[in-house]
Formats: C-alpha cells, structure tokens, sequence
C-alpha cells in the first residue's frame, strides 16, 4: 500500500478559484490542463470597516465578468458576474441603497430594552 505522502499535492487553481494574490507574484497564473486563462483588465479596492472588497473586472475565453471578492482576516469569499447582467445587478444594487435610505434601522421597531 502506497503512503499519503506518495502522492502529489493537486496546487492547480482554476478560473471559479480565487487566486491568494499575497502569496503569488503580481502577474502570476497558473494554467492547468482543462482551467481557462483569465486577464484582468480592471482591479479596484475599497475598505469598509473590517472588509476589504476587491471588485475585478476580467475576460476568459468564455467571455467578460466582474469578480467580487470579500477578505476578512483569513476568510474570502467571491462572486463573479457575468458582464451581461451588470445593467441587471446594478439596478438591484440601486433598489438596495434606496430602501437603506428609506427603511428605518430594525424595521421601524423600538430596539428591545
């Protein structure tokens, strides 16, 4: 029976990965059998309170998307949307910052005492 430590470490990272850019030289990519090759074109960060956002606006063979990638001490999470729904996300984002705008804190509610 083979041990564990036989077998090789799978390091490859494919285009739904998101890359730990601190760890990785700038310009790196890694392009395995099979992933597809992704290019930015755009990248842009902002902080708010303890989150970092890391808006990337990329193009693959599959076409053009933005990745939204949200980094809390350790943890990351992303999305990535397709420049095709960008007009679609935008005005949901907007419905969003209108209700922030109109609806009180809890609802309207007294906080509980």
């Amino acid at each position: 029976m083979a041990s564990l430590s036989q077998w090789p470490i799978d390091t490859r990272m494919f285009s739904n990965q998101r890359p730990n850019d601190r760890r990785r030289p700038p310009g790196f990519q890694q392009t395995p059998e099979g992933a597809v090759r992704e290019t930015t074109l755009l990248r842009k960060e902002i902080q708010i309170e303890r989150k970092e956002f890391s808006l990337a606006l990329k193009q693959n063979a599959r076409g053009r998307f933005i990745r939204v990638v949200e980094s809390n001490g350790n943890h990351f999470a992303s999305i990535i949307i397709p420049t095709n729904g960008l007009t679609d996300f935008q005005k949901l984002l907007g419905d969003m910052i209108r209700a922030d705008k109109q609806v009180p804190p809890n609802g309207g509610n007294p906080p509980p005492t």
